[in-house]
């Protein structure tokens, strides 16, 4: 009869358990995001760690247009400011409004060409006179949105990906 009463006495803390509010366990270490500090830490997700001065001023301008376009609470919410009040390390896939506000971000402060010649090694001239013509600005946007928002399969990302094929 030894078993009965450990069942009951496991079955007892289960209920109880289960009884509890869980809010009642979870931690409360968030940490208040700093404006400032979040803006540098998006400028580095965005150009870098060790990014050449232009690209890391790139980097600021971007992170400016996104604190711009959304407060602090909407990058907690994207997961793009950890609960530490620190930026992540890598970007999440972003819900198509925060994609959105990314990529205006972006484009406010650089072409997308240029940013696509640097990656490819390609001349910034050349590249975006190819890119230009190969592809309508209105369907980068929306590839770049598609791409952040997890759209990878769209129309657009396609035409984009073939693009940047050709043009590299």
């Amino acid at each position: 009869m030894r078993p009965l009463p450990a069942l009951a006495v496991a079955l007892t803390a289960v209920l109880a358990l289960a009884a509890c509010d869980a809010d009642d366990f979870a931690q409360n270490d968030d940490v208040e995001a700093v404006p400032a500090t979040v803006r540098t830490g998006l400028a580095v997700l965005y150009a870098g760690a060790d990014a050449a001065p232009g690209v890391a001023a790139e980097g600021a301008c971007f992170a400016t247009g996104l604190t711009d376009r959304l407060s602090l609470d909407e990058l907690v919410d994207a997961g793009l400011v950890l609960d530490d009040g620190r930026v992540a390390a890598a970007t999440p896939m972003l819900e198509i409004d925060v994609a959105d506000a990314w990529v205006d971000a972006m484009l406010s402060c650089t072409p997308y060409a240029d940013v696509a010649a640097r990656a490819a090694g390609a001349d910034v001239t050349t590249y975006t006179l190819c890119l230009d013509d190969a592809i309508p600005p209105d369907e980068v946007r929306a590839a770049l949105v598609a791409t952040l928002s997890g759209g990878f399969d769209s129309p657009e990302v396609d035409a984009l990906r073939a693009a940047e094929a050709t043009c590299a």
